[in-house]
Formats: C-alpha cells, sequence, structure tokens
C-alpha cells in the first residue's frame, strides 16, 4: 500500500457523516486527493498523561501508517472489525476487514447484541469493557475469536474470570503502549496468567523497538512512534514513567514514576485534586491513593482524609456534597469510591504521606 492510498483511507473518517458521504457520492468525479508527505502532520490526539503531565501527541501520517500496521500483525485474519475510535477505521482498510463502527461510551448489553448480530471477530478495547461478561457469568460470543486487551493495566485476576467464559479457540492479547508509540509490547492472555512473575507481566517487544532503562524507568523508540509533542519538548526516548525489569527475557512492570490512577480510560492524576480537597473546612490533609478492585476488574479511589483535631465530623457525606459543590468540585471521573478518615502515616526526613502505607493498611 503506497502513501496516497493510506492519505484516501485518512479521508475515509469524514465520509462517515451523511452530508459529507451524499457529497461525495454525487459529485466522485470530481474529487481530487492532495498530495501530503509522509512527515505531514496527520492527527492531534490529547493523552491524559501515562507519560507524567497531560500533553498533545502529533502524530504524522507515516507514523500513524506504521503503528496500524504494527496492530495488523495481532489481526491479520480478521473479518469483521468493532472499531469504536476513529483512527481505528482504517484498519479495515489495511486488512480488508468489513468495519462496525460504534460509540466508545456504548452500554454494556447493547454491545454483546452488536457482537453477536454482526458476528464482529475482533475488538480492542479496556478491559472494563467485559465486565457485563463477567459480572452476569455470560459467554462472549464464539464468534469474536480476536480479543485485543489494551489502554489500562490487564491484571491476572481480571484475566481469570474471563477466560472461563471464553472457548479455546478464542484468542487473548494483551497489548502494551500508549498514545506516543503503540503498541510497544504485547503477550497471549493466557500465558500471562500461566506465568508466574514478581510484577506485572508485559511480555515480548513488538519489532523494531529500542529502549533502554534509565533508573528503572523504560525509554522507547521506534519507527512507528509520534513525530512529536505539541509545545512540549521531544526527546530522542519517549519516556513512559513505568519502572521496569527484565524478568525471564520477558518485560514487567514493577511501578508506576507518578502515583497515577487508572479507573476505565481515565487516567487521574491525585496532585490535581489533593489541593482542591484540603481547601475544604476542617480537612487537615488527605490522599487519594488507588485500590484494584477485582470485582470491578478496575482501579478503586480511595480517598483517605485527616480532619483537623478540633473537628469531630467524620462524615462521608460531608466530603462528598463538598467535592460535588462548586467551590470544592473535581471532576467527577474521579470523585472517590470511598472516603476513609485516619491519622495519615507519613514516611522521611520531609514526613511526606505513606501512599504504600495506606494501601497495605486498607488491603
Amino acid at each position: 500500500m503506497d502513501i496516497n492510498f493510506f492519505i484516501k483511507g485518512w479521508s475515509f473518517i469524514a465520509w462517515k457523516s451523511k452530508k459529507v458521504k451524499t457529497l461525495f457520492e454525487e459529485n466522485k468525479h470530481d474529487f481530487e486527493f492532495l498530495e501530503a508527505d509522509e512527515n505531514s502532520e496527520s492527527i492531534t490526539v490529547f493523552t491524559w498523561g501515562t507519560t507524567g503531565n497531560p500533553k498533545w501527541v502529533v502524530h504524522s501520517l507515516a507514523s500513524i501508517y506504521k503503528m496500524l500496521g504494527k496492530i495488523k500483525y495481532f489481526i491479520w485474519d480478521t473479518k469483521v472489525f468493532y472499531a469504536d475510535m476513529p483512527h481505528f477505521l482504517l484498519l479495515g482498510l489495511l486488512t480488508d476487514a468489513r468495519i462496525i463502527s460504534g460509540p466508545y461510551n456504548i452500554k454494556a448489553k447493547k454491545l454483546k447484541e452488536i457482537l453477536e448480530k454482526f458476528e464482529i471477530d475482533t475488538y480492542f478495547c479496556p478491559p472494563y469493557k467485559y465486565n457485563y461478561f463477567i459480572e452476569n457469568n455470560l459467554k462472549v460470543p464464539s464468534t469474536l475469536t480476536n480479543i485485543l486487551l489494551g489502554s489500562a493495566p490487564i491484571y491476572t485476576g481480571f484475566l481469570q474470570k474471563l477466560l472461563p467464559l471464553l472457548d479455546e479457540k478464542q484468542k487473548v492479547t494483551c497489548i502494551y503502549g500508549m498514545t506516543e508509540i503503540l503498541p510497544i509490547a504485547y503477550i497471549d492472555g493466557r500465558e500471562k496468567v500461566a506465568t508466574k512473575v514478581d510484577g506485572d507481566l508485559l511480555g515480548n517487544f513488538v519489532s523494531d523497538i529500542n529502549y533502554q532503562v534509565v533508573e528503572n524507568e523504560l525509554q522507547v523508540q521506534a519507527p512507528h512512534q509520534m513525530q512529536h509533542y505539541l509545545w512540549y519538548e521531544t526527546k530522542p526516548f519517549i519516556e513512559t514513567w513505568d519502572f521496569v525489569n527484565i524478568q525471564n527475557e520477558k518485560l514487567v512492570m514493577i511501578g508506576r514514576k507518578k502515583d497515577m490512577i487508572i479507573r476505565k480510560e481515565y487516567n487521574i492524576y491525585p496532585w490535581i485534586y489533593e489541593p482542591i480537597i484540603c481547601q475544604i473546612p476542617w480537612v487537615f490533609h488527605c490522599a487519594m491513593v488507588w485500590i484494584y478492585d477485582e470485582k470491578l476488574n478496575d482501579e478503586k479511589i480511595i480517598l483517605f482524609v485527616e480532619m483537623w483535631y478540633s473537628h469531630k465530623i467524620y462524615n462521608q457525606e460531608y466530603v462528598m456534597n463538598k467535592l460535588k459543590s462548586w467551590e470544592y468540585s473535581i471532576d467527577t471521573y474521579a470523585l472517590p469510591d470511598e472516603i476513609i478518615f485516619c491519622t495519615l502515616p507519613r514516611i522521611g526526613r520531609q514526613e511526606k504521606i505513606d501512599k504504600n502505607k495506606l494501601r497495605e493498611n486498607y488491603k
């Protein structure tokens, strides 16, 4: 496939609009596609910032094309692909597959109906999209033979619940990547469950990935990486902000450089919200901590609050109402699942709040 065909493929996204599609069909002989260099900026995506602060990521025509080519490796035999993100529509052009397009926030029950109705065999999504099947102990439609999981941590506990709902022919691929460079590494879901490591097993690097580990942090570069950040320094190696090591020739994540919470498709930064919460009357200090919930197959947000000693109202409703009010409001997707009142543990000469201790005590 040459780059000109790729440009036509990118234009296909616009045709989803009935108005544009009708205009094209009525005047298709008058349409001309502009020539563009493969390094031309193609799309700018806002990332919530797995890599530190939120940023704008700029992809070129070439990087998008190469990225899709890497994903194509996992779905070369697909016939019907469900796409709920715009750039995945292009995978249909690369694989000659039929594309079924739907909204990203589709209800779980409706998703099940679509998978069955159109006999979709490939779907790339975060793990929580399968919660409906797990909670109701429902078999995942057998026609869905390529299950690609990504965009959020894929914990072994989740896979242990999902796999019994699948047939042996249904393949599960866990993909590790980021907006800047997707994919980075991958592993078969069944292999991940069967392999014991100290940390989160990410698997093998995809081809053409160059990497270095600097002070335990994984840094990567590859031909399919973004072109650059918008208004932000772009270094030769992209910093993942993930702490890793290599165990038995496999990539393993052992922690996060920044205490970020990932819930559904949202990356939540405690340091954005904690100063706001501390402004609530009678709140002395607080700490937002993530706890993985095996029932939800997602991360819960636990808010630990230390009140001023003179205030004796230890009431979840009081704090939650303040978080929803105008003056102290925070984003709805960052609202805590539970509020615990306690004396916060400290560590080090600067007496920073020990979040690891809070997490251990909660468990």
